[in-house]
């Protein structure tokens, strides 16, 4: 899939940001679609070297999660990263009490936006949601299908066999004692999927961990930058969510970044779907934010109170 020109260019500010944050090349954005049911980031074990360490540093410095209430048990973060006094790119956060707030999956082959797919669900909030395929008529592949495995409602989507090295996202548990929303990690292990065998009616597969439960960011690859997309709980137990409105990070250095962030209190980090698609819609009372720029998702994740 090809992306669109509008964003095939980044702002001087956002180059500047690239600049600071890897002395790299600028890399094209990454396809968003897989074509095959098998991941590709590079080897889990694989972390941001220190030079992204000591440059996601000096950024953080400048940049913190402010939160503002909007709710019980739900709250705001509009995190500007500042560069040389300039806002260089934003990232909306929310964070959520998952008893207070539920998570629910959907999936539609005829793709709505992310503002219509909130209309339609009366959502709170709305995000894209996990990786999918191009069509692909010799395999018998439609446009919009799952490229990981899912759980939506206990109907399994996705591919039969699958090998994952990085994350789960789980919601709606079976067991009345469990936790709302659980996270489960690979350890950079190839592992044979079986989505049912956790306990939940929900569970989305992606890639990469951004930052795992020891606190390392276990995302590698090339350091193409793209929007970005990521969903994870802090050390509260608290869901968080959040979208980055530019293309200014590469994978590890928004790994860094979020984990270096003052405020956010990240216990596990998971990326998402990103790319052109990357985007979100949210309403609640007097608050509004969102960021769509007209692409359909077949696969969203959305927010509503219990």
């Amino acid at each position: 899939m090809t992306a669109d020109p509008k964003h095939s260019r980044l702002t001087p500010i956002a180059l500047a940001l690239a600049g600071l944050l890897l002395s790299a090349p600028l890399a094209p954005a990454e396809e968003r679609s897989v074509p095959a049911a098998s991941e590709k980031p590079a080897n889990a074990a694989e972390t941001a070297s220190e030079k992204t360490k000591a440059k996601a540093e000096k950024l953080r410095r400048t940049n913190r999660a402010a939160w503002k209430a909007l709710a019980p048990g739900l709250e705001f973060a509009a995190v500007e990263v500042v560069f040389e006094a300039e806002e260089a790119d934003r990232i909306a956060l929310y964070r959520f009490d998952p008893a207070l707030f539920r998570l629910t999956q959907h999936h539609d082959y005829d793709a709505p936006t992310v503002s219509k797919w909130r209309e339609r669900l009366g959502a709170v909030l709305v995000i894209n949601a996990g990786f999918f395929l191009k069509a692909d008529d010799k395999r018998g592949i439609k446009w919009g299908a799952p490229a990981t495995p899912l759980l939506i409602d206990g109907a399994r989507m996705g591919p039969k066999r699958y090998h994952a090295k990085h994350g789960v996202l789980l919601f709606g548990p079976r067991a009345a004692d469990a936790p709302q929303v659980a996270f489960r990690d690979f350890g950079g292990k190839a592992t044979r999927v079986r989505l049912r065998r956790f306990g939940y009616d929900n569970a989305v597969v992606s890639y990469p961990t951004l930052i795992d439960f020891d606190g390392k960011v276990r995302a590698g690859g090339t350091g193409a930058r793209s929007k970005r997309t990521f969903i994870g709980i802090d050390k509260a137990g608290r869901v968080l969510i959040g979208v980055t409105r530019e293309r200014s990070f590469s994978l590890p250095e928004l790994g860094e970044y979020l984990r270096e962030l003052p405020g956010l209190d990240a216990a596990y980090v998971l990326n998402l779907d990103g790319g052109v698609r990357s985007a979100i819609a949210a309403s609640i009372g007097e608050h509004g934010y969102e960021d769509d720029n007209g692409y359909e998702l077949p696969l969203v994740i959305a927010v509503a109170p219990r």
